[in-house]
């Protein structure tokens, strides 16, 4: 029994050094290399900030879109690397304005929600209507005849789930 745990922990000891070596390094200097300037020379995180956070989201057609396309020239320009925007087909393009919704009963309340993307607009009109929250329904034909009753509302499609606290 002795012997075996002995041999157990010989093993182990020899696994955990060969598998370090292995990863410590390659027979590819290629790969090293790049290794070695991801970790030393790394400007994901910059990168990452400008465009996520300075930019935001880039849906087709928005104008963050077109900023994103500018901002990806100039990063190439600066490190001279030739870049232009091309032109892609044609896209249909939108913003997503102010979404402001208020519970007016059973009592009045300010209330977080936005409309799905692509929904159509409503201007500058103020609506009033009745709330329906999607039922848990059996089929598409149960779906499609369910469809009529909710004709001038507002359908929640999700909702915040109570936690008990």
């Amino acid at each position: 029994m002795k012997d075996r745990t002995l041999l157990t922990i010989a093993a182990l000891l020899t696994l955990s050094l060969l598998t370090g070596s292995c990863f410590a390094q390659t027979a590819n200097a290629v790969i090293d290399n790049i290794v070695k300037e991801e970790n030393d020379n790394s400007q994901l995180q910059k990168l990452a900030h400008e465009l996520f956070d300075g930019i935001g989201p880039r849906l087709v057609g928005t104008p963050q879109m077109e900023k994103a396309n500018e901002w990806a020239v100039a990063k190439y320009t600066g490190w001279g690397i030739s870049a232009k925007n091309e032109k892609w087909g044609e896209w249909r393009g939108w913003e997503r304005g102010v979404s402001h919704i208020d519970m007016v009963y059973p009592r009045a309340k300010s209330l977080e929600g936005t409309q799905l993307a692509w929904s159509p607009g409503m201007g500058d009109k103020t609506l009033t209507a009745e709330l329906v929250i999607i039922p848990d329904l059996a089929d598409s034909i149960a779906f499609q005849n369910w469809l009529p009753a909710v004709k001038g509302k507002f359908v929640m499609v999700s909702m915040l789930q109570p936690t008990g606290l």
